[in-house]
């Protein structure tokens, strides 16, 4: 998980618990605005999706008495909601503004540390260099295709 998911994860998880309570009302208010539609365009893989579920439960199941205490299924809604913001979090690059707005200023208000959505047009596309283009066209079976050439290498051999 990269650090900005996880120190979101950290900031949304610890508000308190009155906090979670008006987050997640405000968060159902969105959904059918733009929260249902950024959720969708959030989607991780199985592995991203598991680590950042586990993230969220291991914050939260400390909190589960307390939470339950200001009102009965605040546990279990504050998860669903910290993971699907969390998520949106880590696919920032996918979503239109207003999809991430929608998921993310409810917490943004409650006071969690919310980072600033980043297009994808931000990220550099990586430079195709010759040598890299020469073994692009190279059969990955073919054993001496998975060293440089020595003319790449350094005075101590390496790349």
């Amino acid at each position: 998980m990269d650090p900005t998911t996880a120190r979101f994860i950290s900031s949304a998880t610890a508000l308190p618990a009155d906090a979670l309570t008006l987050l997640y009302e405000a968060f159902l208010d969105r959904w059918p605005q733009g929260g249902r539609e950024g959720s969708r365009a959030a989607r991780v893989s199985a592995s991203e999706q598991s680590a950042i579920g586990h993230a969220v439960r291991s914050a939260l199941l400390p909190r589960a008495a307390e939470l339950e205490q200001v009102r009965k299924s605040l546990h279990s809604d504050s998860k669903s909601a910290c993971v699907i913001a969390a998520r949106a979090v880590h696919k920032r690059g996918k979503l239109t503004e207003a999809q991430y707005r929608a998921l993310l200023d409810p917490f943004a208000a409650a006071g969690a540390a919310v980072p600033p959505r980043t297009t994808s047009s931000a990220v550099a596309a990586p430079v195709l260099t010759s040598t890299n283009s020469a073994r692009s066209r190279l059969k990955a079976d073919d054993p001496t295709t998975l060293a440089p050439p020595e003319s790449a290498c350094g005075a101590e051999g390496t790349p």
